[in-house]
């Protein structure tokens, strides 16, 4: 089987191999800056799967080490780490919820993965969690528990200006958002924020109904903070 190169830019990539033996290289594929790598792999049953189950190769979120428990069994099956960072200006009680502490999703997308012969198939990659490092001014309400369309979950040090925030996706056309402690309206903060991972649903074929293979998908995917910032790049045309 051809070795699979690495994926260069600032982009979303996804990696499906399918082989009756080893899958030399899929798991050399290392994330570059900006860019998520995902992979999984089926190289025949294996105990604890169903035998045409496919399974997941990808390092976990940095949220997986202590902020949540992550295992195959609960709604954390699926993680990977998302390489942004953040600059956000907000002000207190804005009426406009951009200029509060506001970040918003992608909501499914379909992802069409093609292996080197041509085959193809179609998947539906759905985010339904998101894990952010930050660094305030002003102290953030992250262990409130509804932040318009994301809920709180889990938080650390949720009084510190050094917090961490895990929040379940639940609607992501309204965006999310996270107040601040006890501040005049209009009081300004600035906010410097790392995701610590995204958790999703992939909905996967039977890997035994797929010609062996090594299936790629790229896309342009953001976690985007509008308002006043600066957002590191990490999308490029699709490729």
């Amino acid at each position: 089987m051809r070795r699979l190169r690495k994926s260069l830019g600032a982009a979303f990539a996804v990696f499906m191999g399918v082989s009756g033996g080893g899958l030399p290289g899929l798991l050399s594929a290392k994330a570059e800056a900006n860019v998520a790598n995902i992979t999984f792999e089926y190289t025949g049953p294996r105990p604890g799967y169903r035998p045409d189950e496919f399974v997941n190769t990808t390092p976990p979120a940095e949220f997986c080490s202590g902020l949540v428990h992550c295992t195959r069994y609960n709604e954390h099956k699926y993680t990977f780490n998302f390489p942004a960072s953040y600059n956000k200006t907000t002000f207190q009680q804005d009426p406009d919820l951009r200029n509060r502490y506001f970040f918003k999703l992608p909501d499914v997308t379909t992802l069409h993965l093609v292996n080197e012969h041509g085959d193809s198939f179609r998947a539906q990659f759905k985010p339904t969690h998101v894990g952010l490092r930050i660094r305030s001014t002003r102290n953030l309400e992250v262990d409130y528990p509804n932040n318009g369309g994301c809920r709180g979950v889990a938080s650390r040090n949720p009084a510190s200006l050094n917090t961490e925030y895990l929040g379940a996706i639940i609607d992501p056309s309204l965006g999310c958002w996270i107040g601040e402690r006890h501040h005049s309206p209009g009081a300004r903060g600035e906010h410097w924020t790392h995701v610590m991972g995204i958790s999703f649903d992939l909905q996967l074929p039977s890997a035994t109904s797929l010609k062996n293979g090594v299936y790629r998908a790229q896309l342009p995917w953001r976690v985007a903070f509008p308002g006043g910032g600066s957002l590191t790049p990490v999308t490029v045309p699709t490729r």
